[in-house]
């Protein structure tokens, strides 16, 4: 018999079931068209010539969300790497800071906004080569109305007619099923799809329940890439589940590791491709 004089009690506990729910209610992805790849790609790409071009065999790709930069060092961080990797994919990268860091010496910089507060973050990617593409996407947090960005670039490669396409996200975050998750994820793969080459797929993507991962590994397979396989331990996790990814296709890995640090509430992937 339930106990009247404890409202309280179970308006909470009827609120968690409902919280339970929701969040069990997982927006799968359907079918992707050359369609609905086509029209996205023409609303938010940029086409530029060639410039430069990344060596096939030593494709060195950082990936890390650097907090906003709110911890003093991150600059330095990225600094004390032995070998500049050809490739930076930044998460929550605070805009005015990055001048004069190595992520500007690295010749070319692309940036897609996020949220700004006192100052203007997002994703960035910074590479030794010119990218040929560049698709900039926001999509809004559902509750908080603030913009999470993705960033998709592509590069030659020296010697190949085949280029590198790179996506760079910082998931959508604060919600209870994946609906807005999963539309964030299907705008990339959309434009993903329609690469026939080499694909490398990285960043901060928030799967921190396993509807969310779920989504993701439906993604992942529709594009057949693959992912690498970090530390468990050392790799940024809520509750057993991490939240930081590479995922790849075409290409061999030759190294990865996860370079710890106090600068920022993740460590940073390192990973060396070849074609």
């Amino acid at each position: 018999m339930l106990d009247l004089k404890k409202p309280k009690l179970y308006f909470f506990l009827g609120f968690m079931a409902s919280v339970v729910s929701l969040s069990a209610c997982v927006h799968y992805p359907k079918q992707l068209s050359k369609q609905d790849s086509s029209d996205l790609e023409s609303r938010v790409c940029l086409t530029s010539d060639k410039n430069g071009a990344i060596h096939h065999k030593n494709i060195h790709v950082l990936t890390w969300n650097v907090f906003k930069g709110r911890r003093a060092g991150w600059d330095q961080e990225l600094n004390r790497f032995d070998q500049t990797p050809t490739l930076f994919l930044i998460q929550e990268a605070p805009f005015n800071l990055v001048k004069g860091s190595i992520l500007e010496k690295n010749q070319y910089l692309q940036y897609a906004k996020g949220i700004k507060t006192r100052i203007q973050t997002g994703v960035i990617n910074s590479s030794s080569a010119s990218s040929t593409l560049s698709c900039q996407l926001q999509h809004l947090e559902p509750w908080l109305r603030t913009p999470k960005a993705s960033l998709i670039t592509r590069y030659p490669f020296k010697n190949s007619e085949q280029q590198l396409l790179v996506a760079n996200i910082h998931a959508v975050n604060f919600t209870l099923g994946t609906r807005y998750f999963s539309h964030q994820l299907r705008d990339i793969v959309t434009i993903l799809a329609l690469h026939k080459g080499p694909i490398i797929f990285a960043g901060d993507f928030n799967t921190w329940n396993p509807w969310r991962l779920s989504v993701l590994k439906r993604y992942i397979s529709e594009l057949n890439l693959k992912r690498v396989s970090f530390d468990i331990n050392k790799v940024k996790s809520f509750a057993g589940h991490p939240l930081d990814y590479v995922f790849y296709r075409d290409l061999t890995v030759l190294n990865h590791s996860v370079l710890e640090v106090d600068s920022s509430d993740h460590h940073a992937l390192f990973v060396e491709f070849s074609l």
